[in-house]
């Protein structure tokens, strides 16, 4: 009697990525931290979104992405009070996953702007993150991440600051 058998690669790093961000929101006195990123890959339809405990950390993370280009279907943020959901896919970028890194993609704080009685809000990039604090969120999510290179090319928006009003 023959039997066959594979081995399987159980080192998900050695083909596939994370995506990290940092998303606080601070205005009239509320404030909020994180949300949800949903994305899909343009080649193989596939949809992946964050698995995290929402308005806990600011840190929005995706695990096991293959490499591929991806675009964004929708970010949900903390507000503090009702949670913001954008979908406009012309505001984000395409975010290409050229190999197996950790993929940064910004630090950003969501503001209310003018008029006050509208739900007006701007989402403006700052300073990036420290690569001590990066690892840091890595390890809270996995310890085999840690080993891969941090890229800060992708960001998340089209541009620095984006002004947006929510119907």
């Amino acid at each position: 009697m023959f039997s066959s058998f594979s081995i399987t690669n159980l080192d998900k790093t050695e083909d596939h990525s994370t995506l990290l961000l940092k998303m606080n929101y601070k205005s009239l006195g509320l404030k909020g931290f994180g949300g949800n990123l949903i994305i899909r890959n343009l080649e193989t339809n596939e949809v992946f979104k964050s698995v995290s405990k929402i308005g806990f950390s600011p840190f929005i993370i995706i695990e096991d992405l293959p490499i591929g280009e991806y675009e964004v279907l929708e970010l949900k943020i903390i507000s503090g009070g009702p949670i913001i959901s954008i979908r406009d896919k012309n505001l984000f970028n395409t975010i290409k996953l050229e190999s197996p890194k950790n993929y940064y993609l910004g630090n950003y704080l969501t503001t209310k702007i003018k008029p006050i009685f509208k739900l007006n809000i701007a989402v403006s990039r700052k300073e990036k993150d420290s690569e001590r604090t990066i690892v840091k969120q890595l390890r809270k999510k996995s310890e085999e991440w840690l080993d891969l290179k941090i890229d800060y090319e992708n960001i998340l928006f089209k541009v620095d600051r984006t002004e947006i009003e929510i119907r």
